[in-house]
């Protein structure tokens, strides 16, 4: 019993030793991805596109009018996973995170990718992360944009699109300054909340199921808006668009139009020529309107 009783601290000794070493390897391999970056870079003007994919990496884009071509910055430690590449007008770039095994004993931290691009404005851009952060630091413009994050949130600052924008995430938010839209602007997630302080646009659908949607919007000619949630709130201000058709309706939630409770768990307003149709739908949230 004593000499199994040794033996037993002696491989416990042996285990605490060897998990430090391992431990401190990997914090001092994780630093290395963020002060030592790997950087590429690639011709570009606003006549290209951008498709950006990372799995673990947050996506930061930012703008430099100083720079001389797109520069894409990673960590060191993913130098060996980064692919960019550009055929044509498409410029992609992929990263993946380093396969090690003891990446299943303790956590890691990668570095976020930094994409800086020599003008602030691009034909289309594509980004999507499986569990990174998306953020668009400058005002960004473009024909078409589709960012979507799994478990990540979207940060914007201003987009301005001739055709279309799509943001969508599954548990991360979605908060914008400004988006601007010919066509159509389409956001949705499942459980993050929408904020955006304005919306301008033809056709807007905004969708949630438990998060909140809050934003003002603003219809072009003959445009249409649908917002929809499970058990989030719905805070919408109409104010810069006129004769609307709106259409409001929720299983045991509350509405209320410029502040006052509606009896109704289905209610009806139209004024003017009632050209844009609104139509917001909640089951158990709350529907706010200003019109």
């Amino acid at each position: 019993m004593l000499s199994d009783t040794k033996a037993n601290k002696i491989f416990l000794i042996i285990l605490v030793i060897l998990l430090s070493i391992v431990f401190s390897f990997v914090k001092g391999w994780e630093r290395r991805g963020t002060e030592n970056r790997s950087t590429q870079n690639l011709a570009f003007q606003a006549s290209d596109s951008l498709k950006i994919s990372t799995i673990t990496n947050d996506i930061v884009i930012e703008v430099d009018p100083n720079a001389k071509q797109i520069s894409f910055s990673v960590g060191g430690n993913e130098r060996d996973v980064l692919h960019v590449d550009k055929k044509g007008n498409l410029v992609t770039v992929e990263v993946k995170p380093v396969e090690h095994w003891f990446l299943h004993f303790v956590s890691y931290t990668p570095a976020p990718l930094v994409v800086t691009l020599p003008v602030d404005t691009v034909d289309s851009l594509e980004a999507a992360s499986v569990s990174g952060d998306i953020r668009v630091i400058p005002a960004l413009k473009a024909n078409r944009v589709e960012l979507k994050s799994t478990s990540g949130g979207l940060d914007i600052l201003s987009l301005e699109a001739k055709d279309q924008v799509k943001l969508a995430s599954v548990s991360g938010g979605i908060d914008a300054s400004s988006i601007t839209a010919a066509r159509s602007v389409e956001l949705a997630t499942t459980s993050g909340t929408i904020e955006v302080q304005q919306i301008q646009t033809k056709d807007a659908v905004l969708k949630s199921i438990s998060g909140s949607i809050q934003t003002q919007a603003n219809l072009s000619s003959q445009g249409s808006l649908k917002a929809s949630s499970t058990s989030g709130t719905l805070d919408l201000d109409l104010r810069k668009t006129k004769d609307l058709d709106i259409t409001a309706s929720t299983l045991s939630g509350d509405i209320r139009f410029n502040g006052q409770s509606q009896e109704q768990k289905k209610t009806n307003v139209q004024e003017g020529d009632a050209s844009h149709t609104v139509q917001m739908n909640t089951v158990s949230g709350t529907i706010s309107l200003l019109y």
